[in-house]
């Protein structure tokens, strides 16, 4: 089950965690648009559904997504000295 959690998101890239944020901050919106948090009985926050949008002057190039076909060939690979290999049994106390 580890195996298969952690390889659910895997190939999940900067666009896909977008898309999904947007989707679960439109899911939680009420009718005007806004998520509401309350914090006491009288007062509460509102969060657009929308995020800021702003120019950065710093960046990341993001690298061109692999097709299926490139994941396979990947995966068929043998591992190299700089990767590391992930161990199961160290994650069972969790």
């Amino acid at each position: 089950m580890h195996r298969v959690k952690m390889s659910q998101c895997k190939n999940w890239w900067n666009d896909d965690w977008r898309d999904r944020i947007l989707a679960v901050m439109s899911w939680l919106t009420d009718e005007n648009g806004e998520i509401i948090i309350p914090l006491s009985s009288v007062e509460a926050i509102r969060v657009n559904k929308l995020p800021l949008l702003f120019n950065s002057p710093v960046f990341f190039n993001d690298p061109v997504k692999p097709t299926s076909s490139e994941t396979a060939d990947t995966a068929a690979e043998p591992e190299t000295d700089d990767e590391v290999e992930y161990d199961d049994e160290e994650d069972e106390d969790w």
